[in-house]
């Protein structure tokens, strides 16, 4: 009886032992930032329409396992907010009333997997989203430059606790949109070009898709042609469990319990 328990404890042991990681690593661009960088320029933003009309999404694949699955816990993005130069930057809690993210399958139909309303700039009701500005990491353009010139300000958003239950290689589409409070703010989703980002663009096609507010899918494009000279991907981060398959986890936790068992009569 006594080993029973000590196994079934090991088992949850070694399930709670797992750890959130990366397994998707597309994130901002740390070379070839804003106008200085010429006909180079990496960074971009992009918004479906001024008159909030749909979503503007993405895609990325998890990692292939030799066996087991996956727990999606986060999936970063980041947004260009309109900002106020000559009276302080605004938060996006300042130009949108709500934030939500959209997942399933890639260039299916989407469904709303986190949302939150905005209570002040920067903080949301719901805990399991974070916002927080940012800036670029490469020591000279911080913020990110729009088409008048002016300095912009970023956001990261963490949408946490997802408990997105993932197979192995699965490919997800999604896509994060704000309810504007003016038809003159529009969400921009940051994006680069991932050949000259100078980081790490897991998963990147040059291509962005579009859902409508029910999640469908319309279509998707290349942004090189369609309002700048180059192909981009929005920018992710996804942070994930890996689960092993039941046989692997039986086998672990049972070694698991003969090592407690053993400890216990040494002592």
């Amino acid at each position: 009886m006594r080993s029973s328990r000590y196994f079934f404890l090991a088992f949850f042991a070694v399930c709670a032992a797992a750890a959130s990681a990366q397994v998707v690593d597309r994130g901002l661009p740390d070379t070839n930032l804003n106008n200085a960088a010429g006909a180079n320029r990496s960074n971009v933003a992009w918004a479906y329409d001024y008159g909030n009309t749909g979503i503007e999404g993405d895609s990325f694949d998890m990692p292939t396992l030799g066996s087991g699955s996956w727990v999606i816990n986060t999936v970063r993005t980041w947004v260009v907010v309109g900002g106020q130069p000559q009276s302080g930057q605004n938060g996006p809690g300042d130009e949108f009333s709500d934030v939500k993210l959209y997942m399933g399958p890639n260039a299916g139909t989407l469904s709303v997997a986190s949302s939150g309303n905005f209570t002040n700039s920067t903080a949301t009701d719901n805990a399991n989203i974070t916002v927080s500005q940012v800036q670029y990491n490469n020591g000279t353009e911080h913020d990110y430059q729009g088409s008048s010139g002016n300095y912009l300000p970023m956001y990261e958003i963490d949408f946490n606790n997802l408990n997105i239950a993932a197979t192995s290689g699965q490919s997800f589409s999604f896509g994060v949109i704000g309810t504007a409070i003016s038809n003159s703010y529009a969400w921009f989703n940051h994006a680069s070009n991932a050949a000259l980002g100078g980081v790490p663009a897991d998963g990147a096609d040059g291509m962005i898709q579009e859902f409508d507010f029910s999640g469908n899918y319309l279509d998707s494009y290349s942004t090189n042609g369609s309002g700048w000279d180059k192909a981009s991907d929005i920018n992710v981060q996804v942070y994930a469990t890996a689960v092993p398959e039941p046989a692997s986890l039986l086998v672990l936790a049972g070694a698991a319990g003969l090592a407690l068992i053993r400890r216990r009569k040494a002592r």
